[in-house]
């Protein structure tokens, strides 16, 4: 059920494992361990871009087949006009050898406001603000102010169950790729 995807669509993964680090980072940031955007279909397959160790790359979504996720889509974009000019976006993105990832903005910044928020339920953004590095949900977030369309607040540090609390996303689509159902 692929082609029920559309570009723009930011796709959330679930952080399975039982481990003690696992258990923890549900506790603490949620379900959501990784997020992307999608980007349309190359040669017949379905492709993301992402945030990851190497950066901000086009990947193909078969790359994670079985693992579990979550689709959400603008609820007001009827002809997917902002979610293509996002897609398009975050293809400049990973078209640019300098979107590098941001790993120690997750020390900075994420994991600060994370256990602040679990302690005392305050969101508090120790001074983040958007640079030229990225982290997943970053891919995402910038993507669509590029495009015109703030769906998140600059000084706060995103992470990817956070997308799951924006107001103008739903979600479309649950399960383990390729076998994404309707919701």
């Amino acid at each position: 059920m692929t082609s029920l995807l559309l570009p723009g669509d930011p796709i959330l993964y679930a952080r399975e494992g039982n481990s003690i680090g696992d258990v923890a980072y549900r506790w603490i940031a949620g379900p959501d361990g990784h997020v992307s955007i999608y980007r349309g279909q190359d040669n017949g397959q379905d492709g993301v871009v992402e945030a990851i160790g190497r950066g901000v790359l086009k990947r193909s979504l078969a790359c994670d087949t079985g693992r579990m996720m979550t689709v959400l889509r603008l609820i007001n974009d009827p002809n997917n006009l902002i979610g293509q000019a996002a897609a398009n976006e975050a293809l400049k993105l990973a078209d640019n050898p300098d979107s590098l990832y941001d790993a120690p903005a997750l020390i900075r910044f994420v994991i600060p406001r994370l256990v602040l928020y679990k302690v005392t339920g305050i969101n508090y953004g120790f001074g983040y603000s958007q640079d030229k590095f990225f982290y997943c949900p970053e891919v995402v977030t910038r993507s669509y102010e590029a495009a015109g369309y703030r769906i998140w607040p600059p000084n706060l540090p995103p992470v990817p169950s956070d997308l799951r609390k924006i107001p103008v996303f739903k979600v479309v689509l649950v399960g383990r790729y390729p076998d994404l159902e309707p919701v």
